[in-house]
């Protein structure tokens, strides 16, 4: 397997400073010259001896990529040994398929296009601030709702549908499942 010249060989994860060059000319991020060696040896090409490459720093730490979730709305430009943590958290990841049951859309979207795509469906969308009172009106009968937050573009669903005499509401937080959901913030509404 050829690893690619912007690819650490010990880690074969891109190459993150400060970056070094063993005997057998192989390059690895500082890191994982430790683990190197072991493997250097083991090939016979030697061991021990790391040049540090300044010149392959600065590429590295300059060189920039769009986010893999352009088509969905990213406009970030990330350093590249920075990209995959980047998607891990980027809120314009692709989470689920259109989640309007009554579509039949199918439509893989991110959190931060849903919004938008359910207009289409004739949802009603609202921009809300956070820790500011907001009146919704909750009919009886089934309504599908869209509230944005204002402050980061998060995106709730709401529903609400005639319970005999009351009115049963869910609200959720649509957002990327995963690595990401660990770090998200934390939402509280009170109805």
């Amino acid at each position: 397997m050829a690893i690619s010249p912007l690819h650490c060989h010990a880690c074969v994860l891109p190459l993150k400073p400060p970056i070094f060059k063993c005997e057998a000319g192989h390059v690895v991020c500082g890191a994982c010259r430790g683990s190197h060696v072991q493997v250097c040896a083991n090939a016979g090409a030697g061991a021990g001896t790391y040049v540090h490459c300044a010149e392959l720093d600065r590429i590295v730490h300059d060189a920039r990529v769009p986010c893999a979730y352009e088509k969905y709305g990213c406009t970030s430009w990330v350093v590249y040994y920075e990209a995959l943590g980047h998607q891990r958290s980027c809120r314009f990841a692709p989470c689920c398929l259109c989640p309007d049951p009554g579509s039949g859309c199918g439509r893989f979207t991110s959190p931060a296009s849903l919004a938008e795509h359910f207009i289409h469906h004739g949802w009603h969308v609202t921009e809300v601030d956070y820790a500011k009172p907001c009146k919704l009106a909750v009919p009886g009968h089934q309504v599908k709702q869209v509230q944005v937050g204002k402050a980061d573009g998060c995106v709730f669903l709401m529903l609400s549908c005639a319970l005999g005499a009351a009115t049963a509401v869910s609200l959720v937080c649509v957002r990327v499942c995963g690595a990401a959901a660990a770090g998200a913030p934390q939402y509280t509404c009170k109805l």
